[in-house]
């Protein structure tokens, strides 16, 4: 399933339905419409980074011709484990219409959205202190500086926001989302688990005095990762502000699509609406703005060829904390 997306990966399992995972992805554009990898170690990923191309001779017909090597290097990222527990006085639960496990039940679809919000948030901003988790993944924005593909508009402090190319590829040295193919296979995107057996649990609620608490817990977590293995899968353009001068342009779209070698069948451009409507006011013919709802999609239309991605996560408040 070369280029499927994470909905598609784990629909694949049959184990969590395209429902329950629409629940997971709809509040992100990166988590529905991006190609996902299956991490080869299940927690985490092994892979080449080919830091210069093999190169060739011409010679004679005949002639012998001197061994190559590729200038690559053996490396390994780690997944990260997305989490959250769930706990409930048993009070509250054991009232609760249908008892405790309708009430976790009936709190799936929140725990969902709010899995799909923190994934995006990683996937954006990662490890960066300030908008993601010093504790994270290497997000968007990392490698897009990591990799010099950042063109900055000039936007002040606080009021900014970043459009990202990604050229996604499939297979062990490719570029897309990480996850783990075990969890996927047993339980879906994300692992519910019914902590002390069903049975309640006491909860310290006041350290200085010892006060606690029965409580039924639920753990809610996934592995997420970010694969990028060459210069050439990821760009933005940052420091975007809704102001004369520092809005995108014509030619930084053009260039953050270089930066990637953008191909129409596996690029995507990754932006949130206020991006979309500044990118619409360039009346580009280039630009093509057609809502489009196939497949569950949140792609909006294409700049030169390459689909136009929503995603609400990325924020109107960037900082210099990203620069």
């Amino acid at each position: 399933m070369a280029n499927a997306t994470l909905r598609k990966l784990v629909s694949a399992f049959g184990v969590q339905g395209e429902a329950a995972i629409d629940q997971l992805t709809k509040e992100s554009g990166i988590l529905m419409d991006s190609p996902a990898i299956p991490a080869n170690k299940n927690i985490s990923h092994t892979y080449k980074r080919i830091d210069a191309l093999p190169s060739f001779s011409i010679t004679t017909i005949g002639t012998g011709q001197a061994d190559v090597t590729v200038n690559d290097n053996i490396l390994q990222t780690d997944l990260k484990v997305l989490k959250a527990i769930q706990s409930e006085p048993i009070e509250i639960a054991d009232s609760y219409p249908g008892g405790p496990e309708a009430m976790f039940r009936d709190d799936m679809p929140a725990f969902n959205e709010g899995y799909g919000q923190g994934a995006s948030t990683q996937l954006i901003y990662g490890d960066n202190a300030t908008f993601g988790d010093a504790a994270g993944i290497k997000g968007l924005h990392y490698w897009a500086k990591a990799y010099s593909n950042v063109t900055q508009m000039g936007g002040a402090s606080g009021s900014r926001t970043s459009i990202f190319a990604v050229k996604f590829r499939p297979g062990r040295n490719g570029c897309g989302i990480l996850f783990n193919p075990q969890v996927a296979a047993a339980s879906g995107l994300m692992d519910v688990l019914v902590m002390n057996g069903g049975q309640p649990t006491l909860e310290v609620t006041n350290t200085t005095t010892g006060a606690k608490k029965p409580v039924y817990q639920v753990l809610y977590q996934s592995y997420l990762g970010l694969l990028s293995t060459s210069s050439f899968d990821i760009a933005a353009i940052t420091q975007i502000q809704d102001d004369t001068g520092d809005k995108p342009t014509s030619a930084a779209m053009d260039t953050m699509l270089a930066r990637v070698k953008a191909n129409p069948a596996n690029t995507l451009i990754f932006m949130n609406p206020t991006s979309k409507r500044l990118v619409g006011e360039l009346k580009n013919s280039k630009l093509q703005i057609a809502p489009s709802e196939v497949d569950f999609s949140n792609r909006v239309g294409s700049w030169d060829g390459v689909p136009i991605v929503i995603d609400d996560n990325i924020l109107d408040t960037e900082t210099t904390a990203l620069d």
